[in-house]
C-alpha cells in the first residue's frame, strides 16, 4: 500500500489548520496517543484512517479557500485579471456552517461570526465567537469580534471592559480606540468618547491615511 501521508505531513496539516492532536483524533475516532505515534513515525495510519485524513484535509482546504479572502487575494495577485463572481454572504455562510457541522474548529467559528455581523445578526455572531474564545480566550482579533457583537446589540457595558483590555494591549490601534469611544458614547459618557475618538483620528492622520470607520463614528456623535 502506497503512503498518502508521511509523519511530517500529518503534523504539518494539523498545524496549518490550527487543530490539536486531540481535535484531529476526535474527528478520526481514534486516541490522541495514536495520532502522536503517527506524527513521530512509530505507527502508520491504516487504510481507513488514511482515507479519513484525506477527507479532512480536503474539507479544511475547501473552507480555507472559500473563507480566507485575504489569502485568496494574495494567491491571485500574480495571475491575469479574470472575472470572479461575487459569492453572496448568505451563501458563504451556509457553506461555512456545513463545514463547521462536520469539522468544528475555532478559526471557522470566528469566520462565521464575521459573516453573521456582515448581515446584521449579532446574536448568532456572538454564539460563534464565544466558541472560538473557549479555545483562544486571550486572542485580540477574536476579542475584537466579541466586542463588535456587543456594540451591535447596544450592550455597551459588556463591550467596554473587552475594549479597555484591548486598548491596554494595543494603545496605538486606532480602530480599537474608536470602538472604545463608540462604547463610551453609547453609555452616555460623551466627553470620554470624544477624547478617545480624537486620539484615534490623530493616530490615523499621523500614519497618513483616512479611516471611514472613524468618520462614521464622528458623524454618529454629532447627531
Amino acid at each position: 500500500m502506497l503512503k498518502s501521508f508521511f509523519p511530517t505531513e500529518i503534523k504539518k496539516m494539523r498545524k496549518s489548520f490550527k487543530i490539536t492532536q486531540q481535535e484531529l483524533a476526535d474527528k478520526l475516532g481514534v486516541s490522541q496517543q495514536l495520532v502522536s505515534l503517527w506524527e513521530t513515525g512509530q505507527r502508520e495510519p491504516n487504510e481507513d484512517n488514511q482515507a479519513l485524513l484525506a477527507e479532512i484535509r480536503a474539507q479544511l482546504r475547501q473552507a480555507e479557500y472559500i473563507f480566507d479572502e485575504r489569502k485568496f487575494k494574495r494567491k491571485t495577485q500574480a495571475q491575469p485579471k479574470q472575472v470572479i463572481p461575487d459569492i453572496p454572504v448568505e451563501k458563504k455562510l451556509d457553506q461555512l456552517l456545513d463545514v463547521i457541522l462536520k469539522y468544528p474548529n475555532p478559526t471557522l467559528h470566528a469566520q462565521a461570526a464575521n459573516l453573521f455581523l456582515q448581515i446584521g445578526k449579532p446574536d448568532e455572531a456572538l454564539d460563534h465567537i464565544n466558541e472560538t474564545l473557549k479555545a483562544r480566550p486571550d486572542s485580540p482579533p477574536y476579542l475584537k469580534i466579541q466586542a463588535r457583537c456587543y456594540l451591535m446589540k447596544n450592550e455597551f457595558s459588556k463591550a467596554m471592559p473587552i475594549l479597555e483590555q484591548l486598548y491596554f494591549k494595543r494603545p496605538y490601534d486606532s480602530n480599537i480606540i474608536a470602538r472604545l469611544a463608540q462604547a463610551y458614547h453609547g453609555a452616555g459618557e460623551t466627553a470620554t468618547a470624544k477624547e478617545l475618538l480624537g486620539r484615534a483620528i490623530n493616530l490615523s492622520l499621523e500614519r497618513g491615511y483616512k479611516n471611514r470607520f472613524l468618520a462614521s463614528i464622528l458623524c454618529d456623535m454629532k447627531e
